[in-house]
C-alpha cells in the first residue's frame, strides 16, 4: 500500500494534536489543528501508515 486515503479535519479549536481514526467502514480520519500545514498532516499519516494497515487488517477479520 503506497499512499493512503484519508480525510482531514480542521479544527478551530487551540488544541495542538492530531488524532487518527479509522472507521468501521475502514475510512481514515484525521483530525488536526485548523493551521497545521497539509505537509505535516501528509507526513504524520505516512509515519503511522503500518500502524493504519495492521488495525484495517484487524477490522477486516472482526
Amino acid at each position: 500500500m503506497d499512499t493512503l486515503s484519508y480525510q482531514a479535519i480542521r479544527s478551530r479549536k487551540r488544541g495542538r494534536t492530531i488524532s487518527l481514526q479509522i472507521k468501521e467502514d475502514g475510512k481514515i480520519v484525521t483530525h488536526v489543528p485548523h493551521r497545521l500545514p497539509k505537509r505535516e498532516v501528509e507526513r504524520f499519516v505516512k509515519e503511522k501508515q503500518s500502524w493504519i494497515v495492521e488495525k484495517i487488517s484487524e477490522k477486516g477479520s472482526i
